[in-house]
């Protein structure tokens, strides 16, 4: 059977390097039509000593932060904790901050390739509400259909520039993609990520019922702890009918005949779910995967793997 491929999940730099012509060759191996890119705007916030400090008290009090720094050690004493937390800030304000793909940039991008892109930008809702209204302003100027955030340095649900965007996003019918599950380096320490769990999200799913709110990860992502969030999302995505799964990096959540049925228990059958790849490597191993899943009727398939992302794109 022949599917409609979009991949809602892709992002358009390796390092600091865009990778354009390779993603374009990618998506031709895998069959993938249309993809979603995705921009970068989330690094300085640790300066700020509130965030700072909350950060600092979850990894001291980690149980499992010295197998992340420095490089595997054993830090349970004082002065070596405090030596793993200089590495982490280094790592905070340098690697998170690295690599910016700005709304302008992915614009020129998309407007390139209209045929292959859909833009989500990123903006920084821990800056100042003016930085917020003026980026969300270039937003809509640029046509770009969403917004990518990963809060892995604030609560979702106490953000009052995070319900800016969603009241602006609500009003001109565009879609939030939010980081859900653990992320690289330290931020698979599960204190670290709390906020990354879609329980947080539980307000601006409910206030903003009419916002399409996209859990990328469907909360499972973890190298240590697999599926770490999933209960949660799955839980989120019954209540709301706003919110969608998405399985890039995390392709199990559809394959495994056990996860795949808690998805289709939760809402219902496949009609949210949404197929991406997050790292190019993953693109074709993807497809393969779900295409491949004996316990998913083709009709299911075709949503996951691009019928549901044409709906919510307007494509």
């Amino acid at each position: 059977m022949s599917y409609l491929i979009i991949d809602f999940h892709i992002h358009p730099k390796r390092s600091s390097q865009l990778i354009i012509d390779e993603i374009l060759e990618e998506m031709n191996a895998s069959g993938v039509s249309h993809g979603v890119l995705l921009g970068k705007d989330f690094g300085g916030s640790i300066k700020r000593p509130e965030i700072k400090n909350w950060i600092r008290e979850a990894f001291l009090k980690s149980d499992v932060a010295s197998h992340y720094w420095p490089n595997g050690v054993s830090i349970r004493s004082f002065s070596q904790l405090e030596e793993a937390w200089r590495e982490l800030e280094y790592y905070l304000k340098e690697r998170a901050s690295s690599s910016p793909t700005s709304l302008k940039e992915l614009a020129e991008i998309v407007n390139t390739h209209p045929d292959k892109f859909t833009g989500f930008g990123s903006i920084n809702v821990l800056k100042d509400e003016e930085y917020v209204t003026q980026k969300l302003r270039e937003l809509n100027t640029l046509r770009l259909k969403g917004l990518k955030i990963w809060p892995f340095l604030f609560n979702p649900s106490e953000n009052e520039n995070l319900r800016i965007v969603c009241e602006d996003f609500e009003k001109n019918r565009k879609i939030l993609l939010v980081h859900t599950g653990c992320g690289p380096g330290p931020w698979e320490i599960p204190e670290l990520a709390k906020y990354c769990n879609p329980k947080y999200l539980e307000p601006l799913a409910k206030d903003f019922n009419d916002l399409p709110i996209v859990l990328a990860h469907s909360g499972y992502y973890s190298r240590d702890n697999p599926g770490i969030f999933f209960k949660d999302a799955l839980e989120l995505s019954r209540k709301h009918e706003n919110v969608w799964l998405e399985v890039s990096a995390v392709p199990d959540v559809v394959t495994d005949p056990i996860l795949a049925d808690k998805v289709k228990d939760a809402i219902g059958g496949f009609d949210r779910v949404l197929y991406g790849s997050d790292y190019l490597e993953y693109m074709q191993i993807t497809v393969h995967v779900i295409k491949k899943a004996r316990h998913l009727a083709d009709e299911d398939k075709a949503k996951i793997l691009g019928l549901n992302a044409k709906q919510l794109l307007g494509l």
